[in-house]
This record gives C-alpha cells, structure tokens and sequence, in this order.
C-alpha cells in the first residue's frame, strides 16, 4: 500500500491486462478517489496513458486531508465498450511523519528500525472487512519473533501492525503471516519483508510506478502466491526484462531469496519505462504477471554510487572480474563494502601515482593513465572482494583466485607507476621536493594483500 504524507502528490497507477497477463488498451479510464469516511475527494477526472496498458492519474493531496487509508475507484472503459472497475488504496499520513513505505513487491528496513507490517485483506480483488486478525513474524530460519504492537484497523480491509527490530536481528527475508477470519471463513495471507544491515544504495522507492535515476542499480522483486494467500516456489521461475526500446536485455532465472520470493538486479541505463515480465510453473499451470520501473533523466535516484570512486572505477567493473560472485546489496559482500574496497584501493593507487594530471604534459595520456588507474583500482578490489567473501581461502597461495587477482593488481600497478614515471621527468609522483634531476627519491610503500593478515 502507498503512503505519502499531506501537502504532496501521489502518481496513482493502473495496469490493463488480459487475463492471460497481456497489456490490453482501453478507451477510457475515470478516477475517483474517497476519502477515509467513503466521502467523495475527485470524480469524473481522466488519467493519463503512459502506454500500452498503463495509466496514471496524479493526486495532490490537500494540507488539511483527513489521515488514514484513502481509496481509488477506476473506471475502464474498453474499445469495445466493455466496462470495467478496480479499486486501489493508498495511506495518507501526516506531514513530516518520519514513517515511509514502499510499493515495491517485498518491502525494505533496516535493523534496529520501527517496522510497519500492514494487510489488505481482498475478495475478487475488492476491499472486505476482517474480523479476529492476527499476526505470526517469522525470521529468515523460520523462527518466530515477538511483533510490538497487536494488528489494528487502518481503513476497509487494512490492518497494521508495528515490530521493533532489533540492532542484532537477522538479516535476510522475513514473512509476515495474516490470519482474519471473511464472512466465517478464516483466511490466511502472507507478506514477506527484508530486514537489511544498512540502508541499500539500490534504488527503491515509489510514488506509483517505482521511479530511478537512469544509471542507477535496480533490484526487481517477485513474490509468488497461491490463490489464497500463501507463497509458493514455482517449478521453472523466469524474468524477463525489458527496455524502453523494446529490447530485452535479461531473460534467464531470477535469484531465489526465500520461499516465493526472487530478486535479479540490474543497472537502467535508458530513461523510459521499464518491463519486467515474470514467469513460473507449477504442475503445468503457468503464473505470470508484469511490472513497470520508471527510469527518469535526473533527481528522482540521487547520484550513481560508482560514479563516485577513484578513476571512474565502479562496483560493476569488480562485478565483471569476478563473475562467479553475486554482488549486490544482500550478497555475502555487499556492493556498499565493495565500494569501500574501492576506495581504499584507489586511496593506495593516488599514493603511487601523484597528480599525474597537473604532471603530465601529453596531450591525451592523461586520459589513458586515468583509465589504466581505473582498471588497476578494480583489481585490487576485486582481489580484496574475493578474499573478504572466502577467508577461509584467502592466503599467499597463488592457486587461489583472490591471489590470482592481486599478482595482476601489483604487476598492473608496476607498470602504470613505470608510465607515469616516465612521462614526468624531474617531477616524480612521490618526490618531496626537487627530485634532482630526474632521480627519484620516492620509496614505493609495501604492498600486501588481505590473504596475508595476521
């Protein structure tokens, strides 16, 4: 469910599908939006269509709305002149509340955080009210966890309730399962939600369609249920995503975290709506669904995290020499201690090398030893990467890869020292003063590896 606070707009989205997961077109689509007590906020206005089977009306919640679960009705109208609706709610929260919430699939805090556990709980996709509610949290193992505060009633069919996580909880994710009981019948629903040691760098958050900078890391989630509620792992999972061009630039099995629950991450380098297009099977009935990310030109992301490392090196380019080691956000080391591993890479780099920039005379080295100091940078860090997630292994022996890496690093860092030496007579990177005549005075520091602590 969205949240945003009053005196801000909230992008309001539809998706038009066939039922076999298709986009469909619409010749229409009203918007009307209630308030908490079913009173009439806007009606009768059109949203807008961004493309084929997606629609978006923008609301600007007034500085003096009532708190509490507000409602979206949509009117579909198709080109045939079917009619169709669908209901959507949304929260709105008082300004400046420190509460946040995100409409990606699998929700996202930190340990130590005051986390919002809410429901929805729905019958042919329409709100219903549920009485007798309960909530059970259940940690990465399985285990259970004692919530704070017992579910209470947000609006039509929503129930919240609070857990405070603790600085050590397990990191990974958690599933929070909804039991309430539906015109007599008891039902069961599960929400599964990621506790994360540290806030994520990956983009991730919504007013609507979930938007990001163009360049920046995008995790895309899947959560499976089964009809009723529960989560399920399909036999054959797949992903396939998609391009605001058309291309596919991904299609292969997505990342498994928990049961039900898949992630793949990807880097959007086109501004534009992106398609991901999930997939799974499960005794020969096929479940897909498709979800949109909005990759705009600026402000909405932040900045790039690996833009903003020594030479230009970035978490990618460690990914690319280690390509049997998953790096993101959650992966045994993260891409945030990667990009630590960078800098303190590169920080070791400009030791050797000076200010080659201001030293260098040649029209165009200056270029090319940024860029071999950029490659050299991910060598090192790649090597310090290797050897952090398998300490076990690290050590001088070079048959181990971390090893491996950092040979390369050292004989790489020889040879651009040896470039920028050369194109800098006179004026040595480490030289503390007049080198006399091109003798160099710099002792070059000991080099050692992570393998080789004690």
């Amino acid at each position: 469910m969205q949240s945003v606070p009053q005196s801000q707009s909230i992008d309001l989205d539809l998706v038009v599908a066939e039922s076999d997961g298709q986009f469909a077109s619409a010749a229409s689509v009203d918007v009307e939006v209630r308030r908490p007590d079913g009173s009439v906020a806007v009606s009768g206005l059109s949203a807008a269509r961004l493309r084929q089977g997606l629609w978006r009306f923008s609301f600007a919640v007034p500085s003096n709305a009532s708190l509490g679960v507000w409602t979206v009705l949509w009117a579909v109208v198709t080109g045939e002149g079917a009619e169709f609706q669908a209901v959507d709610p949304f929260e709105v929260r008082e300004a400046g509340s420190p509460f946040r919430t995100e409409t990606t699939h699998i929700s996202r805090a930190t340990k130590g955080e005051r986390v919002p556990l809410d429901v929805l709980f729905q019958q042919e996709d329409q709100p219903i009210e549920a009485t007798s509610v309960s909530l059970s949290v259940y940690d990465p193992s399985g285990d259970p966890v004692e919530i704070s505060e017992p579910p209470v009633p947000m609006g039509h069919g929503v129930f919240r309730s609070w857990w405070d996580a603790p600085f050590n909880a397990r990191t990974g994710v958690y599933v929070a399962s909804w039991t309430g009981t539906v015109d007599g019948n008891v039902v069961t629903t599960e929400e599964p939600f990621e506790v994360l040691a540290e806030d994520p760098e990956i983009a991730n958050f919504s007013a609507g369609v979930d938007r990001i900078a163009v360049g920046s890391v995008r995790a895309f989630d899947a959560v499976y249920r089964t009809s009723d509620g529960m989560l399920w792992d399909p036999e054959s999972p797949s992903v396939k995503i998609i391009s605001p061009t058309g291309d596919v630039v991904f299609d292969r099995s997505p990342r498994r975290l928990a049961t039900g629950v898949y992630r793949e991450v990807l880097p959007l380098g086109v501004a534009g709506l992106w398609v991901t297009d999930w997939r799974g099977t499960d005794e020969g009935v096929t479940a897909k669904f498709m979800t949109f990310v909005e990759a705009v030109e600026s402000g909405a992301g932040g900045p790039v995290l690996e833009d903003q490392h020594p030479f230009g090196a970035t978490v990618e380019g460690v990914q690319a020499l280690l390509p049997h080691f998953l790096i993101d956000h959650v992966s045994t080391v993260t891409s945030r201690q990667v990009g630590q591993h960078i800098e303190n890479i590169g920080a070791q780099v400009s030791l050797r090398i000076g200010s080659y920039e201001t030293s260098i005379s040649e029209v165009g080295l200056v270029a090319r030893v940024t860029a071999m100091a950029k490659y050299v940078t991910e060598l090192g860090a790649a090597a310090s990467t290797q050897d952090s997630g398998f300490p076990a292994q690290a050590g001088s022996n070079s048959s181990e890869y971390g090893a491996v890496l950092w040979e390369r690093y050292n004989m790489a860092l020889t040879q651009l020292i040896q470039v920028v030496d050369n194109a800098t007579p006179g004026d040595d990177p480490g030289a503390g003063g007049d080198s006399g005549g091109g003798m160099s005075v710099y002792s070059h520091p000991a080099q050692f590896r992570i393998g080789m602590m004690t």
